[in-house]
This record gives C-alpha cells, structure tokens and sequence, in this order.
C-alpha cells in the first residue's frame, strides 16, 4: 500500500509500491517506486527506478537498516532537479499498491 499527499504530483505509467510520497514531490512518468519516502519538493525523474538495487540507491540517497530509502530534494543526483518545486496535485494516473 502506497500513500501519495495532497499536492504531489504522479505522472502517467508510474508505479509505487509501499511508497510514501509527500506535499510537493513530483514523480515522473514511468518511475518505479518501492520501499521509499519521497520528501517533499523532491522531483522524481521519469523511468527513475528507487528500491530495487540497496547498493545504487546507497550510492545516491539515504537507505534505513529496514531497507526504506528516503529521496530528499537536497540529495538528488541530478542538480537541475534538486529543490525544484513541483506542481500542484493533477489526478494521479499511475499504478499503487
């Protein structure tokens, strides 16, 4: 079971699996999300895929000793995209479990 807050945005094709997005976080299209928090104002890129390497996503964010990876703003790999806002809440079209 995924949560997804009032104003995150979740494009077309992509999928969360016991995932917590929160206000302002943006996931692009065809990313594939499992076992994580999405912090706010974080920009998740399309086809990004968090949750399913430990080493990769050690590599890029903050993992817990239970596996969950926390993606913050401030720590993602891409610089153009960290911090930048988000947009409002569009109706969520992809996939949740």
């Amino acid at each position: 079971m995924s949560i997804v807050s009032s104003g995150a945005r979740i494009d077309a094709d992509a999928e969360l699996e016991a995932a917590m997005v929160l206000p302002g976080a943006h996931i692009g299209s065809g990313a594939r999300i499992r076992n994580a928090i999405v912090a706010e104002k974080t920009v998740v890129p399309p086809h990004a895929r968090i949750g399913y390497d430990t080493a990769a996503d050690r590599s890029q964010f903050i993992v817990s000793k239970n596996g969950i990876v926390i993606v913050a703003a401030s720590e993602h790999p891409n610089r153009a995209l960290r911090g930048r806002p988000a947009a409002s809440l569009e109706r969520p079209i992809g996939r949740f479990r």
